[in-house]
């Protein structure tokens, strides 16, 4: 019996334990959902920054000052 809960007084033992055992499950399937969106964004930024040195190899490898400094801007978020 959960003080927090007091309608779960009169609630049979097994359901209560498997609606938390469901809202579990659900925190990890969330748990899991956010780690997948957080690759997902990882393996982007990684694509993104491939192909910005690849242009500047196109570009003879020469990075501006403005360049170095959004560089710097972009390290320090």
């Amino acid at each position: 019996m959960d003080q927090d809960h007091p309608e779960e007084r009169f609630a049979d033992p097994e359901e209560v334990r498997a609606e938390r055992e469901m809202h579990l499950l659900l925190l990890e399937a969330a748990m899991y959902a956010q780690m997948a969106r957080t690759n997902a964004l990882v393996a982007a930024a990684a694509q993104i920054d491939a192909a910005v040195e690849s242009l500047l190899d196109d570009l003879g490898g020469e990075r501006t000052e403005d360049l170095r400094r959004r560089e710097a801007e972009l390290a320090r978020r």
